[in-house]
């Protein structure tokens, strides 16, 4: 929702923002706005007001909350987040002339019509003349408080708000949209949507002078750790038990795989390094699970908001033979951040007989990471 408000609050043609949603996020979008504010963005009025159980009654209950000097309204989905202040401003300014204008892009596909329910082609659709609607949708404040008002009183229902105003005879404008003002409605939407808002965010921060939040929110972490045999301890790696007998030296339970992890996630936000978080001196320590140590890690201030797009880790060892274990600690690793769940390559090499791992004294291991951070975080 933050960044959907973001083109609305620094617009020069916007005075206020209703934000209408569903009672159970009220107190959550509520702290929403209070961060704007807390960012310095006080220069309009922001409210929120509970949405009803329909469109129409939520477009209504946004409507009522208006002040009477508002003459001309914007409705817009929240679940389009990259509507640019050029196009809110270009369709204002149509609204203003015309008194409804909708922005809209030509249909550039071609379409079919389904025949049966065998998902059969019945007929090739002409594209001459077919627009695609998007919002921001944007009316004379009477003329849309009175369609809305006809069409319950009709008991008629439509998809949009420029629907209800053509049912009374009046026809907006079409003002061109833009590609990027998409529609966040399923996975696929939303891993496009992550890709737009690294990307936007950098060039917009560029263009403004202002410390990037987008590819220069990229962020490199390392780890390395290593830990020393012993025997008559588990061997866990990546939190999977590979022996009971023959294990590693350590205060928790030596997972140097995973400790390794933990330096490069620490390292990657810039906030220390697993000595200082969870030092060896501290009993709470001791034999401690080094995924629950991760999953700990992951929900800091400086992670919880970060996207791990990748873990690449390489462990060394003489013996024993990792190769059957990959995809298992893969596996529990990635389940380690839920549903952010990183990419994660684990491999496993020798040294060749040489140094401590190949003297068999030890194991170590090497990890490169890249993660995302969001502006909250990465911003100076």
């Amino acid at each position: 929702m933050a960044r959907a408000l973001d083109p609305w609050i620094a617009n020069r043609f916007v005075n206020g923002v209703i934000v209408v949603t569903p009672s159970e996020h009220m107190e959550r979008a509520k702290r929403i706005i209070r961060d704007c504010l807390l960012d310095g963005l006080d220069g309009i009025e922001l409210k929120v007001v509970q949405g009803g159980s329909t469109r129409a009654e939520s477009v209504l209950n946004g409507l009522d909350a208006l002040p009477l000097s508002c003459k001309v309204v914007a409705v817009h989905d929240a679940a389009r987040p990259f509507v640019s202040p050029h196009a809110i401003e270009r369709v204002i300014a149509g609204a203003r002339r015309h008194g409804a204008a909708i922005l809209a892009l030509p249909v550039s596909n071609t379409l079919k019509r389904q025949a049966g329910k065998q998902m059969e082609v019945g007929s090739t659709v002409s594209r001459t003349g077919l627009w695609e609607a998007q919002t921001p949708q944007v009316f004379h404040r009477s003329l849309l408080h009175r369609a809305f008002k006809e069409a319950g009183t009709k008991g008629l229902e439509f998809t949009d708000d420029s629907s209800l105003v053509e049912a009374m005879g009046v026809k907006p404008v079409l003002v061109r949209g833009e590609r990027t003002n998409i529609k966040v409605t399923n996975q696929e939407d939303r891993l496009l949507a992550e890709a737009l808002t690294m990307i936007m965010d950098s060039s917009l921060n560029v263009d403004r002078g202002e410390p990037g939040y987008g590819l220069s929110g990229l962020r490199v972490g390392f780890g390395f750790d290593t830990h020393e045999f012993k025997d008559d301890r588990p061997l866990v790696l990546g939190g999977v038990r590979i022996r009971e007998n023959r294990g590693l030296i350590g205060h928790s339970d030596a997972d140097v795989l995973t400790h390794a992890i933990i330096d490069a996630l620490l390292g990657a936000a810039g906030i220390g390094d697993i000595g200082e978080m969870f030092p060896d001196t501290d009993p709470a320590y001791s034999g401690a699970n080094s995924i629950e140590l991760l999953e700990r890690v992951i929900e800091m201030p400086g992670l919880a908001e970060a996207t791990i797009l990748n873990i690449d880790a390489v462990i060394v060892a003489e013996e024993p033979k990792l190769a059957p274990f990959r995809r298992e600690m893969e596996e529990k690793l990635g389940n380690a951040f839920g549903s952010r769940h990183p990419k994660v390559s684990v491999k496993a090499t020798t040294t060749e007989g040489m140094g401590f791992t190949g003297r068999r004294e030890g194991i170590a291991a090497l990890v490169t990471l890249l993660a995302w951070m969001p502006k909250a975080v990465t911003q100076e």
